[in-house]
């Protein structure tokens, strides 16, 4: 979904991770962070327990790489076989932590951090990149967002409070990797900065039509949190550096809460965010 060329205009294309999290660094083992996805390493006093216990952890991972791939294979854009790949897709790869049938796990993977973004959307905000994307657009400017499974796991509540540390905030940006792939833990982030009074925007490379058509109630109500969403997989062919904020022709700026009224997408006036002007 984004664009690798670099560019002088800081407003054309999303900014690329700078603080990107890997899962074998510090900062995935500090007391800010929950459980983390551990790493196979081959080392010859690694336990025979360790050594099971990391192997089941790969087969996990490979799964759901096979189920995602699965739900993009088929031919044709009907809404029904969208739907069908977007009920899929939107399936998080951790392992749920629940207590009941219906409790939605808290935690988020996440690929990394910006504090303080003037790239991802019209003044000050947080971006958080989420880790794993099915949508694989030639051109991506964070391929390392890929792989399902493989970022660091912060709770919704750790996310919120790193949020409210900067009070120069304007908005929080979803960016990745692909937000609705993690959409009901998203949701429930979303509801938390909206309270605070934050506009919330989502970068996805699925369109609105695709999104409005899903089967999946959490894609639904992380759509009714947000405020802005810039939609569609990155197109190269359509590379245009002089956009604001996205980086092909292809891709939209919608007014979400418009479009949900209208049951159509609504673009912004001119691409401008709802915030800008004020």
């Amino acid at each position: 979904m984004r664009d690798t060329s670099p560019t002088s205009n800081s407003t054309a294309t999303p900014a690329k991770i700078s603080k990107r999290l890997k899962p074998s660094s510090a900062r995935c083992t500090t007391p800010e962070s929950v459980t983390v996805r551990s790493t196979i390493r081959s080392t010859a006093t690694r336990s025979a327990a360790t050594t099971a216990s990391s192997a089941r952890s790969v087969r996990s991972a490979t799964a759901t790489r096979a189920t995602t791939a699965s739900a993009l294979n088929g031919s044709g854009g009907s809404p029904a076989i969208w739907s069908a790949r977007l009920t899929v897709s939107t399936t998080p790869s951790a392992p749920k932590n629940t207590t009941g049938s219906n409790t939605v796990s808290a935690v988020i993977d996440v690929a990394g951090f910006e504090d303080d973004s003037i790239t991802n959307g019209p003044g000050l905000r947080f971006v958080l990149f989420v880790q794993g994307c099915p949508h694989h657009c030639k051109g991506c400017h964070n391929p390392e967002t890929w792989a399902f499974g493989e970022g660091c796991k912060y709770s919704v509540e750790e996310i919120h409070t790193r949020i409210r540390r900067n009070p120069l905030l304007r908005g929080v940006t979803f960016s990745g990797g692909e937000p609705f792939s993690q959409a009901a833990e998203l949701a429930r982030l979303g509801r938390l900065v909206k309270a605070d009074g934050y506009e919330l925007a989502v970068y996805t490379g699925f369109t609105f039509e695709e999104l409005y058509a899903a089967s999946s109630p959490a894609v639904h109500e992380l759509l009714e949190q947000t405020d802005v969403l810039v939609d569609g997989r990155f197109e190269l062919l359509k590379r245009n550096l002089l956009l604001r904020f996205r980086g092909s022709s292809n891709q939209r700026v919608l007014d979400v809460p418009a479009s949900l009224r209208a049951g159509t997408a609504v673009e912004m006036p001119f691409g401008r965010w709802r915030t800008e002007g004020r």
